[in-house]
């Protein structure tokens, strides 16, 4: 049962280890969040084999190995605009903490401190708020969204946090997060929130796992589109190998001269294999 510790942090259990969830009290708009655990030093976890294992585990993933004097923690941190969006990445990161400490245990445990990696760099942008391909309509009407609209082919699009999810004969069949809709907070964790360049955003796809799978438009900069220069365009489909889904990224933006200049992040549609 998750109680309160002495610091005012909320303290759980989960197969005999002892989390806690903190909440910045200075960064409360957007709050500051972090779910971790800590250990002290052992001969098998020395100060030295983890410190060195930190390049490693911590080059990609949403969760982090932090070092102290005397002891060492596992800490999952985000940034939340909605109290209510945690439920949606909780099991996530704690996934990916278990995946972490048994990453840590396979460095402290080999001779050759080379860490087996059990998951690669390959992450799920799925569930996104609860939402996955097997979700039912039933169950997206049940949901909290702000406006439903029937479409020509049938479908209905609901709008829940300002994405797009499309339902037909009672299934989920298409999510879409537009280059301005706000981010879920699984996404926001993978880094799809920062400036990148057409090139840097393929090379961040291929660090979490994706492949591109269907190039439709290659790179193309039109110089003149109205009152605006450089007209940059690009579009493809990738997809996780891991993956029962394929995601279609599409690139435009205005004043981009090549594929090395940084511009917003692309439109994505996300649908089922």
């Amino acid at each position: 049962m998750p109680e309160l510790n002495t610091n005012g942090n909320i303290q759980f259990k989960k197969e005999g280890d002892k989390y806690f969830i903190s909440i910045d009290k200075r960064d409360t708009s957007p709050m500051y969040l972090t779910v971790g655990l800590s250990y002290i030093y052992n001969d098998t976890y020395s100060v030295d084999k983890v410190s060195k294992a930190l390049k490693e585990l911590n080059a990609y993933k949403a969760v982090k190995v932090v070092c102290f004097e005397d002891s060492y923690a596992y800490h999952a941190e985000m940034y939340l605009v909605n109290a209510e969006h945690f439920k949606y990445t909780f099991y996530k990161l704690m996934d990916q903490l278990s995946t972490l400490k048994k990453e840590l245990a396979d460095y402290c445990s080999s001779s050759s401190g080379v860490v087996r990696s059990s998951s690669g760099t390959s992450e799920s942008l799925l569930p996104i708020y609860g939402i996955d391909f097997n979700t039912t309509e039933s169950a997206v009407k049940a949901m909290n969204y702000t406006e439903k609209k029937k479409e020509d082919d049938g479908s209905c699009r609901y709008v829940i946090n300002s994405c797009w999810v499309y339902t037909k004969d009672g299934k989920v069949r298409k999510i879409i997060i537009g280059s301005y809709h706000q981010l879920p907070p699984n996404f926001q964790q993978l880094g799809f929130d920062r400036s990148r360049s057409y090139n840097q955003w393929v090379e961040f796809l291929k660090s979490i796992g994706f492949q591109i799978v269907q190039q439709y438009d290659a790179p193309t900069i039109e110089k003149g589109k109205g009152t605006y220069k450089n007209y940059f365009k690009a579009d493809f489909r990738a997809k996780n190998p891991d993956s029962d889904y394929t995601v279609y990224f599409n690139f435009s933006g205005f004043d981009v001269p090549n594929a090395d200049t940084p511009m917003t992040r692309p439109f994505m549609s996300i649908e089922p294999i």
